[in-house]
């Protein structure tokens, strides 16, 4: 008997019904819900959310990264990872995980592992563990209601779903509103195969959420996530108007990429001269952005608009005092393949050394940059 045919005599369902506390958000009662709860400005965060809803791909397991990857879509975080083509997005595969696939399986994630993988996803994630008391239930209400209204602070609850009389155990959830005059929050249930999105409210919520969770030695919870927004450094971008249409740019990171493969010279001082010119050959300035609206600026100038960081460290970028700025980020950000070639490993461990001292900012510069050299790669590669 085959997998398929065993499979077809096991028990199977399709959907479950709500148990009683819980509220269809399709139902006409849902939607007057829904309707008031916009009208009082309590779901700000519903449309983020909606844009990217995302039902989990492997029923067993896999909740809490696809809930996350729905709120680090949702708050317009870059995951700095190609997805397919030439696109960048979460979902259960992007997500950078401390965990092995594996190892998620057998043992699952709980609320504390969430936050960690939040966080190592460039967003910024908070904790907060439910207990059975008064105090924690107006926490969880208040900051339920905080990030209704935001759009840049989204709410995942790890609950145990049989408290509130639904099928199955431990669970992750994003919250999608909250409605104040019934006291409910709405769940935009990531396992729409079982459940579509719904209301329950936030004492039942809470009580299923102070169940205790023996992995992490203490009660379930919530995170609050919001995007890492840096306000300093320099925004020096490629040109990247129809990435796979710009020729120009992908013709320059092909020759870099050929140059980088191509013998180095033996004697250290041509080397770096080697290195300059064909920069400058091959990076024209005129390929360079700064700022998402004004074309390259006279980025050696004296102005301090927080391209200060760049413009000392490209000043003393070991025997490379001579690089501009646009062109000492090129050598930073490159994505070095390790032992591509004695030329390219130089300049990995020169860029490496020079990172550990860098900024946060610019570090957050150098990761952006990186990711568009990586677009033009692949649009390299498959043109």
């Amino acid at each position: 008997m085959s997998v398929d045919e065993i499979r077809r005599q096991l028990p199977n369902f399709f959907r479950c019904p709500l148990p009683d506390c819980c509220l269809d958000f399709c139902s006409p009662k849902g939607k007057l819900l829904f309707k008031e709860s916009l009208n009082e400005g309590d779901a700000n965060i519903y449309f983020k959310l909606a844009a990217h809803f995302h039902t989990q791909s492997e029923p067993q397991w896999s909740c809490g990264v696809s809930a996350l990857a729905m709120v680090l879509n949702a708050l317009e975080i870059d995951p700095c990872i190609v997805w397919k083509h030439y696109w960048r997005y979460f979902d259960e595969t992007i997500v950078k995980t401390g965990k092995s696939i594996e190892e998620i399986k057998k043992d699952g994630i709980n609320l504390l592992e969430l936050s960690e993988i939040a966080n190592e996803n460039r967003a910024h994630s908070k904790a907060r563990i439910c207990e059975e008391n008064e105090e924690s239930l107006s926490i969880f209400r208040r900051e339920i209601q905080e990030s209704a209204r935001s759009e840049d602070t989204a709410m995942i609850v790890s609950y145990w779903r049989n408290v509130v009389g639904q099928m199955g155990d431990g669970h992750f959830c994003p919250i999608g509103a909250y409605h104040e005059a019934t006291d409910s929050v709405l769940l935009m249930e990531v396992s729409r195969y079982k459940y579509g999105p719904h209301w329950v409210k936030i004492i039942d919520l809470h009580r299923a959420m102070c169940v205790f969770d023996e992995s992490m030695n203490r009660n379930r919870g919530y995170l609050l996530i919001k995007p890492i927004i840096s306000t300093e450094g320099p925004k020096i971008r490629l040109q990247t108007a129809n990435c796979c249409e710009n020729r120009e740019t992908i013709s320059s990171i092909t020759s870099w990429t050929q140059f980088l493969k191509s013998k180095k010279s033996p004697n250290e001082t041509e080397e770096n001269t080697k290195i300059l010119a064909n920069l400058s050959e091959i990076f024209p300035k005129t390929q360079c952005f700064y700022d998402e609206t004004k074309d390259l600026l006279d980025l050696n100038n004296n102005e301090d608009d927080g391209r200060n960081d760049f413009r000392i460290h490209a000043e003393n970028f070991e025997d490379f005092e001579k690089l501009d700025i646009f062109h000492c980020l090129i050598v930073l950000a490159w994505p070095y393949v390790k032992n591509y070639s004695d030329r390219s490993e130089r300049l990995r461990l020169l860029a490496e050394k020079w990172r550990k001292s860098a900024k946060i900012s610019s570090h957050s510069q150098i990761e952006s940059f990186q990711q568009q050299i990586i677009v033009f790669l692949e649009c390299a590669r498959l043109r």
